[in-house]
């Protein structure tokens, strides 16, 4: 099978649209956390990369022992913003 160059451009530039724009939705999907007025966001563009989870990664994948890294709260206390 042979795939020429403009038909490998087209369909990375394709890829990257695709990139960009999951980015662009990670962005509008921030969490906040709820207790005791903490306020801390989860913000899946950036993850939380002091606890191990890597950027881009969504607040449902966040494995269940997840805690808040400012208050402890349990993954329960989010409430999407």
């Amino acid at each position: 099978m042979s795939i020429s160059r403009r038909r490998l451009s087209a369909v990375v530039l394709a890829l990257s649209a695709l990139v960009l724009g999951c980015r662009s939705a990670w962005a509008e999907k921030v969490w906040r956390c709820q207790t005791n007025e903490c306020g801390w966001i989860y913000n899946p563009a950036v993850g939380d990369p002091d606890h191990g989870i890597p950027p881009g990664t969504a607040f449902e994948d966040l494995p269940a022992t997840w805690t808040c890294p400012n208050c402890g709260a349990e993954k329960a206390s989010y409430v999407l913003r």
